[in-house]
């Protein structure tokens, strides 16, 4: 199949001034089918961006045809990485101390913790009784009051009430492939909060995603949010557990007003369920 000099020479141009020293060539990429298909191009902006791929899209014989994770991955194969990346997580949250409560979610075994409100300083005073810890919240508004002050692993919910889950994490039958993340329906302008501590690594727009922002938590958890109508938080900014940093939205692919919520460890997606608490 023959294509136009122009998107060719477009081509060659977004590959060389992208990659020119030939690291990131290694990467899967989706080339076009038609002349009028430019879906490589927007896949070597997001990828050079260091953005995120939302899912991935597999064809009849279980082969990836788009975003995959590895060139020729099958279907099963990023399943089973999947499970295992997951697994890796919740040991991790089992060696700093979390326990899995009955509802399936972790519960950190610490001291018996005493959260008061905003106040004006941020700085912790002494404790004069042992084992209790006093944990001040940050000062922004609204805060979820349900998230611990000071949290530094992202259990939790992002939204207030719990809202109904539209597309689980993992395996989808139409298209076949893998959805990397948790979709709550909820309308438009719900205030979306951050589960733990952070640092703002990325906030963007692209066309899959939309408006997002990409959170990095200590211990090596990141977590993910999509098609956002409002990104209240900076680049850069560091954030804290309890507060929020958007608005819900219906940007970038989307069918209806939600929320897309990732959660990666050691940048590696993980079904965020065990995280949110809920089986």
């Amino acid at each position: 199949m023959k294509y136009p000099s122009g998107i060719l020479l477009a081509l060659i141009s977004v590959c060389y001034a992208r990659y020119a020293d030939g690291s990131s060539l290694l990467q899967a990429q989706s080339f076009p089918k038609t002349a009028a298909d430019l879906t490589f191009v927007q896949r070597v902006e997001l990828l050079s961006d260091g953005l995120e791929v939302l899912e991935s899209t597999y064809d009849a014989s279980g082969r990836c045809i788009s975003g995959c994770a590895y060139y020729g991955i099958t279907l099963a194969e990023d399943i089973q990485r999947s499970e295992q990346n997951t697994k890796d997580a919740s040991q991790h949250m089992y060696d700093l101390g979390y326990q899995t409560s009955e509802d399936g979610g972790f519960v950190k075994q610490t001291e018996d913790v005493q959260t008061k409100q905003p106040e004006t300083s941020t700085q912790q005073p002494e404790t004069t009784q042992p084992n209790v810890v006093v944990n001040y919240r940050p000062r922004c508004f609204p805060v979820k009051t349900d998230i611990p002050a000071g949290q530094k692993e992202p259990v939790g919910e992002p939204l207030k009430g719990k809202p109904r889950i539209t597309s689980p994490y993992g395996y989808r039958k139409k298209p076949a492939g893998m959805h990397y993340g948790i979709d709550f329906g909820v309308p438009a302008g719900t205030s979306v909060f951050t589960p733990a501590d952070g640092v703002v690594e990325r906030v963007w727009t692209d066309t899959s995603c939309g408006n997002g922002i990409r959170i990095r938590h200590p211990s090596g958890y990141k977590t993910i949010y999509c098609h956002l109508s409002q990104q209240l938080v900076k680049q850069g900014e560091n954030v804290f557990a309890g507060c929020e940093i958007a608005k819900t939205g219906n940007t970038g692919r989307s069918t209806g007003p939600h929320l897309h919520y990732s959660i990666k460890y050691n940048d590696k997606y993980i079904d965020p369920m065990q995280w949110l608490g809920r089986n």
